[in-house]
């Protein structure tokens, strides 16, 4: 980046910080180490001996991988909003296209990727086949973020 003359570079300690970050759970893969919540089917007789609280503690530990994507779908559009309100604010000062068509860009992949996020969990579930549409929904999302690339 060349502002007013000057180069401006990140140092080589922070490129190795974020190298190195983005290789650690890759790292920790390969030693064993799994992120991954656990799969398999969960006997549902079991379910009807509970009490309620017992019952409401075994749902959440059943959904537990939905509610972590859940989590981090929104995580994710609410960062690429955010980037959105960003780099518009900074084109009304640089008044680049590059970086007006970065800001619809991004502002595109947020609301496929809440299309999605919306119809997988369910939110709005007026869907007669929601079995069928849930992946349509996921490869329509995934067309717009490479069509965007």
């Amino acid at each position: 980046m060349n502002l007013v003359g000057k180069e401006y570079r990140l140092p080589n300690k922070v490129i190795a910080l974020i190298v190195f970050l983005c290789a650690l759970p890759a790292i920790f893969n390969y030693f064993g180490i799994d992120f991954g919540l656990p799969h398999g089917l969960y006997p549902l007789e079991r379910l009807s001996k509970l009490s309620f609280a017992e019952f409401e503690n075994e749902i959440y530990n059943i959904f537990d991988g939905d509610i972590v994507f859940a989590f981090l779908d929104w995580a994710a559009i609410t960062i690429a909003l955010c980037t959105v309100l960003l780099v518009f604010f900074h084109y009304s000062f640089s008044k680049n296209a590059l970086v007006f068509l970065l800001g619809v860009m991004l502002l595109f992949r947020g609301i496929s990727d809440a299309f999605h996020s919306i119809f997988a969990n369910h939110l709005i579930d007026t869907v007669l086949e929601s079995e069928r549409f849930i992946p349509l929904a996921w490869v329509v999302s995934q067309t717009v973020r490479v069509g965007s690339s």
